[in-house]
Parts: structure tokens; sequence; C-alpha cells
């Protein structure tokens, strides 16, 4: 009985225990239910713009049957749809099985793509970086840029992203795995700096750096900057050409830095020198040798620069090829002036490493579609009058091929092989590209190669020393071959010339440098190399017959000259160097570079003491200030065997004094600023053509001339300002004034690349990530010109002749240079790397910018005496496009 009583009695109790369990949703915030909600699966993506903190559920919903633990799948998702639509809000299904809150009957809300959301910050000084490159799950084709505040939207695929790769120039990459509450809310990311230590600091000023990746500004042109700049062929050094202070022709790859001769200029590649490098070296230099793509670091510097660096009066351009990072990766290529395949890979588990770049060059499409069935060739032994193939007249390849490895974390080893071949058949009536440069030359015939091989050793000998050994030949063969023929409109012959001229420079040198971080504040460098070089010479010169430019003033020469020369010596040269930090504001960087060559009979010895001193007021503010004097002794393989000399010249020296500002302003801007004087003590004399600098024989020319100054100088200004490349339209801007004389006879003239004025300006259109529009235009003033006057004389017989004679020296310019050219970029993405097309237009305008002038004297009863004056200009319109597939 006793159980009957009490089962009467425990159900009510029961019935209200069960009534307490169902919670009171009423005046609950809206943004708390829907974060219990999804811990049951219920995966609810909202935004706090609609979701807003204020929001509460106003009634309690009929559909809380229960706890949120005992309600079923179907009665949580209709108290979800509920409490929603007491606020005008309801959900869509979205990717991954998310659901989507949304405006109730808002159309445009039902498109809505779900995205994460961040901001990328410095993690030094918590301020936006912009111009992060962020990919979601390795995939190339969900990459987005952050913008100027640090911001980015990654939109969803069929899922919300797990890692973020994050990367940037000047920043260590980053993998970010994205959290549960990332995928739901705004997220940060900080990225870290590249840390830089003492010896890294640039206190050098006119310090230039492209491709780099590094953590200072003097990165003026990153990688993807350049493949996106107009510059014929890809030519990596019609980039540099961009850079103030730069004066080059047209036609040519070759330039000046400051107002110096071309020759003043040392190219380094992975620490030894690459002398010459250009393709086509008969032919103006049109093009450099180094693959952009090959190259992972290029140091431009124009002045003033470190005793590590020796044996070049106005500049240095030092050059490090890519190391290898990820796993096999090609590259296969097309375009309007060459060809190239290019691949990496690592292996031993990442200790090994290898790249090999080949590229074949042409000057027209035609025979660009030619190579395809055709893609290599062999340069024989039979020399440079050997029958090319039918309309074959240029052909020119490079191959840098690097292997390293690295038995453990102290050594590295590396070998590496650049080969450079040219061979050339020039039978042209009317010049290149379109021009009249080079025109009326007939039977003229060119071959070189280069070779390079060096070995490099690098130990780790402790934490604070570090070695590098290497050894290296050389050996640069040159031939050439040629028949000339000029002649004037009236028929008559001006000149004749015919030459055959081989030469042969083999070079050996060892180098061994030391590194020791002494202290935190104090960093030394020591190196010491030893060189030989020997150039054999045969110079043949048959039949020169030259009526002089200067009607008989001077008689035509006839010459028959044959010439062997075999010049050979030793070069060494040692250098200590230390910096050193003199407070948190101020570093220095303290050097002596001595050098010694034994084919040089006077001065053979020289010694330069560096100084390069930097001042750092804040983090956006640089000061650079730097003297030294820097000499240059000539080469074996520098002879002018062809103008008759056979000695070397002097060794010439200069001072450099040079001060440089550098402010970095807001949203990525860069400004830049220098001042320089040169002082150059006992140039080397030079033979050189009054008006025709462009010339196949430039020996054979009737106004060519011997130039022996006796001293030089040049001053400027230097400026360049950059925009953040990020932005959808960025720009850059660079102008320089300088003057650059040189004193002849106790007289001081303009010399040949007086550049008073010039100015480059770049622009660059991201219509998307996947296409560009740039365009950079360039120009100059004119360059200096002698003046050519004419007057009739009467001989003695009473016939008239005409007496042609110059003016002062350089007084006279020529007409102001200006180019604007194009290129249009297109990327397509894939899984695993891209297509890449590019169309590209030089010299959009059709500007006809001044070359050369040619003078043609005759006399006509007609008209009297005559002067007929033709010019030939630089590169015309001239219109690219290329394709590369990246793999």
């Amino acid at each position: 009985m006793s159980l009957i009583l009490i089962l009467p009695n425990t159900l009510p109790a029961l019935a209200a225990k069960d009534r307490v369990k169902v919670k009171k949703w009423k005046g609950t915030k809206l943004g708390k239910v829907l974060k219990q909600l999804r811990e049951y699966d219920l995966n609810i993506v909202y935004s706090s713009a609609l979701v807003k903190r204020r929001m509460k559920v106003r009634a309690q919903p009929q559909s809380a049957v229960g706890p949120l633990e005992s309600m079923t799948d179907q009665q949580r998702r209709a108290f979800l749809d509920e409490v929603l639509a007491q606020h005008g809000l309801a959900v869509r299904d979205g990717p991954s099985k998310t659901l989507i809150v949304i405006k109730k009957n808002d159309r445009a809300a039902l498109d809505f793509t779900p995205q994460s959301n961040g901001t990328v910050l410095h993690r030094d000084t918590g301020r936006p970086v912009a111009g992060v490159r962020i990919i979601a799950d390795q995939d190339q084709r969900r990459a987005v840029t952050s913008n100027k505040r640090g911001g980015f939207v990654l939109p969803w695929r069929a899922e919300p992203p797990k890692t973020l790769t994050l990367e940037k120039e000047g920043f260590l990459p980053l993998q970010y795995r994205l959290t549960v509450q990332d995928r739901f809310k705004h997220f940060n990311i900080e990225l870290a700096p590249i840390p830089v230590m003492l010896e890294q600091l640039v206190v050098t000023p006119s310090t230039y750096t492209l491709l780099s990746e590094g953590p200072e500004s003097q990165v003026v042109f990153t990688k993807a900057e350049i493949d996106l700049l107009p510059r014929l062929s890809d030519d990596l050094y019609r980039a540099i050409g961009r850079l103030p202070g730069i004066a080059g022709g047209d036609f040519s790859s070759k330039f000046s830095i400051r107002g110096g001769e071309e020759n003043e200029v040392m190219v380094l590649l992975d620490g030894i020198e690459i002398y010459d490098p250009f393709h086509l070296k008969d032919l103006q230099n049109i093009f450099s040798v180094f693959d952009s793509e090959a190259i992972d670091e290029v140091t431009f510097l124009a002045g003033g620069y470190p005793a590590d660096y020796g044996n070049a009066l106005s500049g240095v351009i030092d050059l490090k090829t890519k190391q290898p990072q990820d796993p096999w990766q090609t590259e296969i290529g097309l375009s309007f002036l060459n060809s190239h395949v290019r691949s990496s890979d690592r292996f031993a588990e990442g200790r090994g490493r290898w790249l090999v770049s080949f590229r074949n060059g042409y000057l027209d499409l035609a025979r660009a579609l030619d190579k395809i069935a055709d893609f290599n060739f062999s340069l024989t032994d039979e020399g440079p009058n050997q029958e090319l193939e039918t309309g074959e007249r240029f052909k020119f390849r490079d191959i840098l091929a690097k292997v390293a490895f690295a038995p453990n974390a102290k050594w590295d080893f590396s070998l590496n092989v650049l080969s450079i071949d040219d061979l050339v058949r020039y039978d042209e009536e009317n010049g290149l590209f379109g021009t009249n440069l080079l025109g009326n030359i007939t039977d003229a015939n060119f071959q070189s190669n280069d070779h390079y091989v060096w070995f490099r050793a690098e130990h780790q000998l402790n934490e604070k020393v570090e070695l590098s050994s290497l050894a290296a030949y050389s050996e640069a063969n040159r031939e050439r071959a040629g028949f000339q023929e000029r002649t004037n409109r009236m028929g008559r012959l001006e000149s004749q010339f015919r030459l055959d001229d081989a030469r042969e420079t083999k070079f050996f040198e060892v180098q061994q440098r030391l590194a020791w971080q002494q202290s935190d504040r104090r960093h030394w460098r020591f190196g010491l190399v030893f060189r030989t070089q020997s150039t054999e010479y045969f110079y043949v010169s048959e039949g020169f017959n030259n009526e002089s430019l200067v009607a008989h003033q001077n008689e035509p020469i006839d010459l028959n000259r044959a010439l062997f020369l075999k010049p050979s010596g030793e070069q060494a040269y040692a250098f200590a160097a230390m910096r050193t930090e003199l407070s948190e504001k101020w570093q220095a960087d303290v050097g002596l570079r001595y050098d010694w060559q034994s084919y040089i009979e006077d001065d053979a010895h020289q010694i330069s003491p560096r100084l390069n001193l930097s001042y750092r007021p804040n983090d956006h503010t640089s000061f650079r200030f730097a003297w030294g004097l820097f000499q240059q002794a000539p080469r074996t393989p520098e002879l002018a065997i062809g103008d008759g000399q056979t000695e070397f010249g002097p060794v010439q020296k200069a001072q450099h004094w040079v001060a440089a500002v550098e402010q970095k302003w807001r949203y990525g801007w860069l400004m830049r600023g220098e001042v320089y004087y040169k002082l150059v003590d006992d140039p080397r004399w030079r033979y050189e053509n009054r008006y025709t600098p462009v010339a196949l024989f430039p020996e054979s020319e009737d106004d060519r001339l011997l130039v022996d100054p006796e001293s030089a100088k040049a001053y400027g200004a230097e400026l360049f300002i950059k925009s953040n490349p990020a932005y959808p339209v960025s720009t850059w801007f660079s102008y320089s004034y300088g003057s650059s004389r040189e004193k002849i006879d106790d007289v001081w003239y303009a010399r040949n690349r007086d550049q008073r004025h010039a100015a480059q300006l770049g622009l660059n259109f991201a219509f998307s990530p996947r296409w560009h529009l740039n365009l950079a235009g360039s120009y100059h003033t004119g360059w200096p010109i002698t003046p050519l006057y004419v007057l009739p004389r009467t001989n003695d017989d009473g016939s008239l002749d005409l007496v042609p004679f110059f003016g002062e020296r350089n007084s006279e310019r020529m007409r102001d240079f200006s180019r604007v050219d194009l290129r249009l970029s297109h990327t397509i993405p894939r899984r695993r790397g891209s297509w890449n097309f590019f169309i590209e237009v030089n010299n959009i305008l059709g500007a006809d910018n001044l070359c050369c002038i040619d003078h043609e004297f005759f006399y006509s009863e007609e008209t009297g005496f005559n002067l007929y004056i033709t010019e030939d200009y630089w590169l015309p319109l001239i219109p690219s496009f290329g394709v590369t597939r990246r793999f």
C-alpha cells in the first residue's frame, strides 16, 4: 500500500522539476544565444553590423521546448529561426555546412559570399603593413594583397581556408593557421621583420638594391616590379638604367655612371668579376648576359663604395644568383627577342641545390619562330668567316649553371659555370631595327665566346668568424673579320676598310675572405685576391684607305698594319674594413685597400682609403656620407690595338664625396636625395668618334680622334621618390642634375655624357592581381657635340675646295631625348605555377631621338659648295610580346 501512496505525491514534484529546466530566453542577448547554439553543431556565421550588441530576445520562443542539450537538431534550427525572426533576420545555407545570418528577404544577402577578414600588423611597431601577399592553403589562385591599412578580405571557396601564407619583402615569411574563431570574426596577424645585423646595415650612400627581399629601403625595385617594367628583351641592365645618374645610348645596354666612361664599372657575379658582360659586343652591346629570373639580388653602387670593391672608377654592380628554396621549379618562355628554359631544385634532403638557366637570342620575330624547331645551335671552330644558315644573321646565347651542397651547418660548397656565345654575320644595306644605323656595311662577321668556371667554399669557423675561399678560371675569345665601304650621295668613295682581328684572354684567380664579428658593435672584413691574366692579339688591317672628314687637311691614309702582341702579368689586392656602431644613431665603415699590377711600369702600387658614415635620428630618416680614393688600372684585354696603341694607359685616380638623405613616409612612400662630387686625376686617354658613336668598325671612321685629358670632374644632385607598389596605382620618379667636364690643354670641356638634366617616371596600374599596365618615360637633355663649319678655299691651280673646320669641342648639344615605353602584363595562376603573358611597345610615341650625324661635302656648278648633313636616330617604335609557363 505504501507504494501506491507514494506515486501520487511523487509525480507532481517531478513535473515541476522538469518545468524549471526550460530556460527563460526573454531578455538574453542575441549574440550570446548564437554562441550557445554554435556548441551544438550549428556553424553560424554573422556580422556585427547585423547582430548588434544591444539586440536581445524579445519574447520567449515557442520552440524552446526544453534545454538546448535535450533538443533535436530540427528543434534547435527552429529555435534559431524564431529568435532571429524577432529582429527581421534569417539564415541561409553557406559552404561547409555554415549558416549565414542575413536580413529577411534581402536578395543581396542571399548572394553574399562568406569571407575571412583580417589585418596584418608590424610585430615590433603594431603599425599596419601594406602590400603583404596572403595565399590561402598554398593555392596561388586564392591570393590577395593587404591594403594600405593592412586589411585584407579573403573570400571562401567550398570551405573556409585552413592556413594562410604571408609574404612580403623585408619580412620573414609566415604560416598562419586559422582558428575556429578566426573564421567568424576579424583577426590580426603580426608579421616579423627580417632582423638586421650590424654588418647588414647600409652605411654607404649611392647604394641601390634590386630584386631583393631584404629589409632595407634600398630595395628600389623588387622582382615583381622589375617583371612589370618595360625593358627590351627583359634585359636586367635596362631596368638598372632607370636609376638616377645613369646615361646610356638607346641602342646599347652599356651605360656610364655620373658622367664617367662606360668602362669604369665593375660587374661581379657570386664573387667573380665578369668582364664586358654583354651580348653582341661588336654590335653596340645590345643585351646583357644576365637572366634576371636567375638572379636573387642586384646591388648597384654609384659612388663612395667600401674597400671591398676596387679597380673601378665610377661604379659597381654586384649580382648574386638564386638559392633554390622550394621543390623543383621550371620555367619555359618565348618572346620577340629570345627564348629561355630555367629550372631549379633541391636534393639530399635540402642540403643540395642546383640551378640552370639557358637563353637563346635573336633580333626579329621570324628568326624567333624558326628557333622553335631548332632551339639550340653549335658554334664551330671554323672562325667568323663561316657561312651561316639562310636568313640567320644574329645568334647569341648564355648558360648559367650552379650546383651547391652543404654537408652540415658549417660548410657550404658551390660550383658555378657561365657560358656566353655570340655569332654574327652582318650584311645590311638599311641598318638595324628600321634605322639607318650601321647601314651600307658589307661582309662583316663577328664571333665571341666567354666562359667562366669558379668554385667557392664557405666555412663557419665559429659563431664569430666566417671564411670564404674562391678559385676561378675564365677565358674570352673574340674574332672580327669584315670589309666596310662608305660612299657619299654623289657616288664618290669616302672610305674603304678591311680587318682581321682575333684576341684571346685568359684569367685565373684565387680569393680568400674573412668576416669577424668582434662584438655586437664591431664587425671586421678582410680579403686577399691574386689574379693572373694574359691576352694574345692578332691584328691585321689591309688597304685601309680613308679620306679624312676634314678634306685635304690630311692626306688619305693607306695602311698595311699587322700586329701581334701578348701582354701578360699578375694582379693582386688586399683590403681591411671595419663596420662599427659609434652610438645608437651613428654607424661607420672604415677601410683601406691596396692594389698592385706587375705589368704596369709607373705607379704599379695603389693605396685607397675609404670612409662611410650613417646617422639615423629615427626609424624613418637616414643621413649617409662617403669619401674615398678610387683607382682603376688597365687590364690586358684593354689595349686600343685597332688604333695602333701597344702600351697601357696610366692608372686612373679619383676622389669621391657623396652625401645622401633618405626619408620614409606614411603608407610606404620613400624619398632619397643625393649630392656628389668626383675629381679624376690623370684620366686614361681614349679614342672616340666625333659624330658616329654607333659603328661596327669604330677605328675605320673618318671622324675618329685621340682624346688625352689631363683631369676630369663631375658633380650633381639626384632625387628618387617612390610610392607603395601595393596600391592599385603606384608610381616612381627620379630626377638628376649633373655636370661632367674634362680638361684638355688647360681648357675645360664638357664630356661626351655630360647630361645636365635627366628624368625617369614610372606608372603602374594594377587593374587586378592578374592584370597590370606599366608606363615608363625617359628624358634627358641632349649630349654635347662639336660643331662643324665649312669654308671655300682656292687652290694654287685656281680650283676650289671645301675646307671644313671644327668649332670648340663639345660646345653645342644634340636635341633633347625623350621616350615612352608601355608594357601590359597578364598572369593566369594555376595550382602549380602560372601562365604569364606580356605585350610591350618601346618608344610608343615614335619619337625621333638623334643619335648620330654624318657630313658629306660636294661642289656643284649649279649650287656651288654644299654640306649635306644626314641624321641617324636611336630606336624607333618596337613592339614585342612574350609568354612564359612557370610550374
